[in-house]
């Protein structure tokens, strides 16, 4: 696990858990290190638990290549000009 902590001219402390499986801290100026690492500790369970969550959504959300798509009725063929596919993620509820 990757924790990424950033001292901010704020009031509150904010995690952020990206799509990556790494946390963003942003930290007020005025918490010592000793109440940074007590918070992160309580608050350990929540974070792993909402990577694994991300996981979950990652695993979900495969990619689906198209070559054409339909608009008002008509079929309409992508621009394979590039050597890129173009990828479409479906969410699923």
């Amino acid at each position: 696990m990757k924790i990424i902590i950033t001292r901010k001219k704020i009031k509150n402390i904010i995690f952020k858990i990206n799509i990556d499986e790494t946390v963003s801290i942003s930290v007020p100026y005025f918490i010592s290190h000793k109440e940074l690492n007590e918070i992160i500790e309580k608050k350990f369970e929540w974070i792993e638990k909402k990577i694994k969550l991300i996981k979950v959504r990652n695993l979900i959300q495969k990619p689906i290549k198209y070559s054409s798509y339909y608009f008002l009725g008509d079929k309409i063929p992508l621009n394979n000009n590039t050597k890129e596919n173009i990828e479409i993620y479906l969410k699923e509820q």
